[in-house]
């Protein structure tokens, strides 16, 4: 399966080098519309506060817009697993290419085909856990207002109590 006169790892690292391209101008994307997605207000109170451009892009804005890029960009490395396998096209070495060679000598083809799709969704399954525990990982002060809803209802039991027992404690 080898071009003459070229090397599978330079096939190879030019079929990475064309998918990263390609997904490159999708992340760029993905990253001014997470950092577009938090308010001017929010770069504006911390300046006001004394920070930097840098610290407030630091400290502020990017926590925030975090949670916005996780999600597609995490989508767009599960797409890219995917089309890593047009890398056989042009000759590289991949999964695809491994299962081709090895199925050229004994001749299994569908049982073949099927180990290399098992891999493909082992693969895929692994990036979406992570992309799962990323997401909940960067969520966590969604939960928040439920937290605060709970303590408010404990504080307000409490001040029951104490209002009952004649304001002792």
């Amino acid at each position: 399966m080898e071009k003459p006169g070229i090397s599978s790892a330079v096939i190879t690292a030019a079929g990475l080098i064309a998918l990263s391209l390609a997904e490159s101008g999708y992340m760029a994307e993905i990253i001014r519309a997470g950092l577009m997605s938090v308010p001017v207000g929010q770069t504006d109170a911390a300046m006001s506060m004394g920070l930097t451009r840098g610290q407030a892009l630091r400290r502020i804005v990017l926590p925030q817009s975090i949670r916005v890029i996780i999600p597609p960009t995490g989508n767009q490395f599960i797409g890219m697993l995917k089309a890593s396998s047009l890398v056989s096209v042009i000759g590289g070495s991949d999964l695809l290419t491994r299962v081709q060679l090895i199925y050229g000598q004994n001749f299994k083809i569908l049982p073949l085909l099927i180990v290399a799709v098992l891999w493909y969704l082992v693969l895929v399954t692994v990036a979406s856990i992570g992309q799962h525990f990323l997401e909940k990982r960067f969520n966590a002060s969604q939960v928040r207002p439920q937290q605060t809803r709970k303590t408010a209802q404990r504080l307000q039991s409490e001040q029951t109590t104490v209002a009952a027992n004649g304001g002792t404690a």
